[in-house]
C-alpha cells in the first residue's frame, strides 16, 4: 500500500497568485495542476473563494 504524503499548506500570497494567473489566463487549470501538484478540487475551492473575495 502506498503511503500518503504529508499535507502540504500553501500561502495566502501563493493562492491569490495562482487564482489571478488562472482567471487572466494566463496558466489554465491543468498545467497548473501538472506544475504545482495540486488536485483539481483545491484549485476549484480557491478559484471559489477566490471569486467571493474570501481569499485574502
Amino acid at each position: 500500500m502506498k503511503s500518503r504524503r504529508p499535507y502540504r499548506r500553501h500561502s495566502t500570497q501563493f493562492k491569490l497568485q495562482l487564482c489571478q494567473d488562472i482567471r487572466n489566463g494566463i496558466i489554465g487549470r491543468r498545467d497548473a495542476q501538472r506544475t504545482y501538484g495540486v488536485s483539481a478540487n483545491l484549485i476549484q475551492f480557491w478559484l471559489t473563494q477566490f471569486d467571493h473575495g474570501e481569499l485574502e
